[in-house]
């Protein structure tokens, strides 16, 4: 569980740096990796917004924060 924690956590950061990239400069970055393939970007973009699910799941369900306080 932690894993998937750090790896959705990671795939979060990289699209808000692409966010940030494309609001900046103009420039998609992610689509210009994906080679401007439209398939692989919809299932590059669809693992975004399940990995912002599971972070939004995992901290509600584990309230990974409750004993900070």
């Amino acid at each position: 569980m932690k894993i998937s924690a750090i790896l959705s956590i990671a795939a979060l950061i990289l699209c808000g740096l692409n966010f940030c990239i494309n609001a900046l400069f103009g420039v998609d970055v992610l689509l210009v990796l994906c080679a401007y393939n439209a398939l692989v970007y919809r299932t590059v973009n669809s693992f975004f917004g399940v990995a912002a699910l599971f972070i939004a799941f995992w901290t509600i369900a584990f309230k990974p924060f409750h004993n900070l306080g």
